[in-house]
């Protein structure tokens, strides 16, 4: 009698590692819109209006797809804020499509690096690109 106990335990946990082990697809795409100081990109996802700002246990945390916002964060700080000789956009991996997240891209530039900082905008992951400093 025991084991029944045990064995919703384990049975729990076993769904537990399943759910955390859930990562993006990475099918994420986005479309530049400029501005005249900043520049917003959009990733194409399901309207989740509504959502919780704060994941409840059975939802998923999206993650942006990084070597996609690499490439839009180069056009944007190529086309729109006119930077030019770009040889390589690095974001960091693994953020999180959360509203009102910030965090920073380096472009490595033919004189050096410079940082454009990311903030989300939302929970869709619409994102401003702002000026390359």
């Amino acid at each position: 009698m025991r084991r029944r106990p045990l064995a919703v335990l384990a049975g729990i946990a076993c769904l537990g590692l399943l759910t955390a082990c859930e990562q993006p697809t990475g099918d994420e795409e986005s479309a530049a819109e400029a501005t005249p100081a900043v520049s917003t990109t959009e990733s194409a996802e399901e309207d989740t209006a509504g959502a919780s700002p704060v994941p409840t246990p059975t939802e998923t945390v999206r993650f942006f797809d990084v070597e996609k916002m690499n490439a839009d964060v180069r056009r944007v700080v190529t086309e729109d804020y006119g930077l030019e000789r770009v040889r390589d956009v690095s974001c960091p991996r693994n953020e999180p499509v959360e509203v009102g997240a910030s965090f920073v891209c380096y472009i490595q530039v033919a004189g050096g690096e410079r940082k454009a900082a990311i903030t989300v905008e939302n929970e869709k992951g619409r994102y401003r690109v702002g000026a390359p400093k």
